[in-house]
C-alpha cells in the first residue's frame, strides 16, 4: 500500500515523530516559565538548566545509535526510547502529588533525555531504511518527515503552552505526556503495515528478554545520572564544555587520517560542524531569552486579541515551513540561470542574516512605549527573519558535508553534525546568560529588563558580525590554495 507512491508506513512513522516532537516541545515551551515563576529560579539558573538539558538531548543519540547498531536494532531502540520518554512525563506528572518536592521534575527530564538518546538518530535511520539506496523518492521522504516534525514543533508551544499558562502547569505538562503516549500507540499500530527491508538492519524486534532487562536497568541508571547533571547545571556546564572541546579534537584526528588529497574536504566538513554549532548558539534562544522577553517587555495585544507568551516559540518552525519551499524554488530558479550559489556561500549568507536580525531587534528595543513594552508584530518579524538563517545554514551544511565526506566516514561525519548541535547548546547557554535579569518581584523594574535585552541584542550583533568575518576568512584560507577533492 502506498500514498502518493510513498509507502504508507512513511506517514505512520512520521506521525510517531510528530507526537514525539509535540511531547518534547510541549515540555520545553513551559520549562523556563515554570522555573522562573513557580520555582523562583533566577534567569541565569534557568538558562543554564535548559542549556544542559538541550546539550544532553543532542549528545545521547550518539550512544543510542551505537547500542542500536551493536545490540538491539533501531526499531527496538524506538520502543525503548519512547518508553523512557513516557516514564519521564509520568515522573513530571507525579511531581505534583509527591512529598519530595521537584525531584520528579529533574528525574523526568533525565528520563526524557535518555529516551531521546535511543529515539532520535534511530528514527532517522528507520525512515531511510524504507527505501533502497537508488530510490529517487528518498529525498522527498525526508521532506515529508521534516514537515511532520515542524508541525509538532509548531503546535506544541501553542497548545501545551497556552493550557499550561491559562489552566495550570499540571495540565500543560500532562498534554505533552499524552502526546508521548500517542507516539507509543502509533508505533504499535505501525506493526500492521508491511515494510520492506532495504538494508542490513531489521525492522523487527528480535533479541532475548535479558537484553531488554539490561537496557532498562542501564537506561534507568543513565537517566538518574543525567538528572543529577541537569540539576547541578551551573556546576556541570563548564565540564560539558571541556568534554565538547575534547570530542571536537577527535575530529581533527580524522582530518589527518585521510589521504592528503582529501584533507581539504575534511576541513570543509569541519567548517560545517563549527557553522552548525555557532549558528545554533546565536539563534537558539526561543525557549529561554525570547520567551522571558515576550513575558516581560512585549505588548501581546493585536487589536482585541492577546498573543500567548509561548507563541514566540512557534515562530521558528512556522517560518521554516512557510519559507523553506520558497528558498528551495529560489535556488532552483538561480541554478537554471547559471547563478548557482555554493553551500558555503549560502551558509555565510545565513550568518549575515543573523547579524541583521539582531541589529533590528536592538533598534526595536529603542522604540518601546512609556510602559517599556515593544509591539508584538515587529518582534515576531525580527524572530522570523532570524529563523530564515536556519534555512540557509543547516540544510546546506548537511548537503556539502555528505558530498565531501570520504568513503567510509559518512556515518562519522553525520554523527559530528549532531554533535555540532549539542555544542551549540553549550555555547548558547553562555550567551543567553548575558540576558539575565534580577529575579521577578512585585516591584520588578521593566525599564531595567528592557535595557538588559537591548544590551544583549547589541552584544549579539557584534558577536554575530565577528563570527561572520572569522568564518569567511577561515573558509577562504581553506579553499584558497587547492581545489576541493570531489567538487566541481
Amino acid at each position: 500500500m502506498s500514498v502518493a507512491k510513498h509507502p504508507l508506513s512513511l506517514h505512520v512513522f512520521s506521525l510517531v515523530h510528530f507526537f514525539e516532537r509535540f511531547s518534547y516541545y510541549g515540555i520545553l515551551s513551559l520549562l523556563v516559565l515554570y522555573l522562573t515563576s513557580k520555582l523562583q529560579f533566577t534567569d541565569a539558573q534557568s538558562y543554564t538548566l535548559l542549556g544542559v538539558y538541550g546539550t544532553l538531548t543532542y549528545a545521547t543519540p550518539l550512544l543510542g545509535g551505537y547500542i542500536a547498531d551493536r545490540f538491539i536494532g533501531f526499531y527496538a531502540a524506538l520502543w525503548f526510547g519512547l518508553i523512557f520518554i513516557v516514564f519521564g512525563h509520568l515522573s513530571i506528572f507525579v511531581t505534583y502529588f509527591s512529598p519530595f518536592g521537584e525531584v520528579g521534575l529533574f528525574l523526568g527530564l533525565g528520563l526524557v533525555v535518555t529516551g531521546s538518546g535511543f529515539y532520535k538518530s534511530n528514527m532517522n535511520a528507520l525512515i531511510g531504511n524504507l527505501y533502497d539506496k537508488e530510490n529517487i523518492l528518498k529525498d522527498a521522504a525526508y521532506t515529508v518527515f521534516y514537515v511532520y516534525q515542524n508541525a509538532g514543533s509548531f503546535l506544541a508551544p501553542l497548545i501545551c503552552g497556552y493550557v499550561g499558562l491559562k489552566v495550570g502547569w499540571l495540565y500543560g505538562f500532562s498534554l505533552a505526556g499524552l502526546s508521548g503516549v500517542c507516539a507509543l500507540i502509533t508505533l504499535y499500530v505501525s506493526k500492521k503495515f508491511k515494510r520492506e527491508r532495504h538494508s542490513e538492519y531489521s525492522l523487527d524486534i528480535n533479541f532475548r528478554w535479558k537484553t531488554a532487562v539490561s537496557v532498562f536497568i542501564g537506561g534507568g541508571a543513565l537517566a538518574l545520572l543525567l538528572s543529577i547533571v541537569i540539576f547541578y547545571g551551573e556546576k556541570t556546564l563548564d565540564f560539558l564544555m571541556i568534554l565538547s572541546l575534547i570530542y571536537l579534537g577527535v575530529f581533527m584526528k580524522h582530518i589527518f587520517s585521510v589521504p592528503r588529497d582529501q584533507r581539504k574536504n575534511m576541513m570543509i566538513i569541519f567548517f560545517g560542524i563549527i557553522a552548525v554549532a555557532l549558528s545554533g548558539a546565536l539563534i537558539g534562544h526561543g525557549d529561554t531569552v525570547f520567551t522571558l522577553l515576550m513575558k516581560r517587555n512585549v505588548d501581546p495585544s493585536i487589536l482585541s486579541f492577546e498573543v500567548p507568551v509561548t507563541f514566540i516559540q512557534a515562530v521558528d518552525p512556522l517560518t521554516i515551513v512557510l519559507f523553506g519551499p520558497v528558498f528551495a524554488l529560489l535556488w532552483q530558479f538561480m541554478s537554471k540561470r547559471g547563478r548557482h550559489l555554493s553551500g558555503v556561500a549560502k551558509t555565510l549568507t545565513g550568518f549575515g542574516i543573523i547579524v541583521l536580525a539582531y541589529l533590528y531587534l536592538a533598534l526595536l528595543c529603542g522604540t518601546a512605549d512609556k510602559n517599556h513594552l515593544i509591539p508584538v508584530l515587529p518582534f515576531v518579524l525580527g524572530l522570523s527573519l532570524m529563523a530564515t538563517s536556519d534555512i540557509l545554514i543547516y540544510p546546506n551544511v548537511l548537503t556539502f558535508c555528505s558530498r565531501f565526506a570520504p568513503k567510509g566516514l559518512t556515518g562519522v561525519v553525520m554523527g559530528f553534525i549532531v554533535f555540532g548541535m549539542s555544542l551549540s547548546k553549550v555555547i548558547g547557554t553562555y550567551l543567553a546568560r548575558l540576558a539575565s535579569v534580577e529575579s521577578e518581584t512585585p516591584d520588578f523594574d521593566l525599564s531595567h529588563s528592557l535595557q538588559t535585552y537591548k544590551e544583549f541584542f547589541s552584544s549579539m550583533t557584534h558577536i554575530s558580525f565577528v563570527t561572520l568575518i572569522v568564518l569567511s576568512c577561515c573558509i577562504f584560507l581553506i579553499i584558497k590554495k587547492k581545489k576541493i577533492h570531489g567538487s566541481k
